[in-house]
């Protein structure tokens, strides 16, 4: 049975709290930090940053789906822990969908996460187990100061329904893991932007054939995954995104 995209949205970040994050969560959470890795030298990044956390990126999220978006799989992206320790914005947001779809989350892949989630999804839907699954990417700028970690300049997320009923094919899906010795870590801010890019060239030029790239040279992972147009007569060049820090 094949999977199918049916749609891609970069849903930006909301207003602090939107999810139901409160102030006190965020500090309690870096409180909690602290019996972990000592004292913060200031609390500037928490009180100074976006404070908008997955839950708060969730409720967005549930927004731009619809409670009727008939999605009974649900696949949630993050390569960080969150900002607050409260609320988990899977359960938040399958509540939000309507029913009770099948909750999964991949956490702590960096560049290779999107696409296991995706796998993970198509390898459901091709089961014929279920009908539609929600891929939701998210990560978010609130971090304390870490000299090997650049955080994203921005909270955001992106939300890529697939089905098999009808959309973009998706095929070549692959993680293959580079060999150490090929590997040349360089820091990079965030893992959506080739995402954001995707859904950008998306809405811009619905007909064309698109395709996502990323490396992870420090955690070791090439990635790719393409959609193809749902038309035999192609005008328009397909887009291949890649991400090189």
């Amino acid at each position: 049975m094949p999977v199918l995209l049916e749609r891609i949205a970069h849903v930006p970040a909301p207003a602090p709290g939107h999810g139901g994050t409160t102030p006190a969560d965020l500090l309690e959470h870096a409180l909690d930090l602290e019996v972990l890795y000592g004292p913060h030298k200031n609390l500037d990044w928490l009180e100074l940053g976006e404070r908008v956390s997955y839950a708060d990126l969730a409720e967005a999220v549930a927004g731009q789906l619809g409670d009727d978006s008939g999605v009974d799989m649900l696949v949630t992206v993050t390569a960080l822990p969150d900002c607050q320790a409260r609320l988990l914005p899977g359960a938040l947001l399958a509540i939000r969908l309507g029913g009770m779809p099948l909750v999964l989350g991949v956490n702590d892949q960096g560049a290779a996460g999107p696409f296991t989630a995706l796998r993970l999804a198509a390898n459901h839907l091709a089961s014929g187990r279920f009908r539609r699954a929600a891929v939701v990417l998210m990560e978010q700028s609130t971090h304390p100061p870490e000299a090997s970690y650049t955080p994203p300049p921005r909270a955001g997320a992106v939300v890529l329904v697939l089905g098999t009923d009808a959309g973009r094919p998706m095929d070549g899906l692959s993680v293959r893991r580079i060999p150490p010795a090929e590997r040349r870590p360089t820091p990079r801010a965030g893992h959506l932007q080739p995402w954001y890019e995707l859904a950008r060239r998306h809405a811009g030029q619905p007909a064309a054939d698109l395709a996502v790239t990323d490396r992870d040279d420090e955690l070791g992972y090439d990635c790719r995954v393409r959609f193809t147009a749902p038309t035999t007569d192609r005008l328009v060049p397909a887009l291949t995104l890649e991400a090189r820090p």
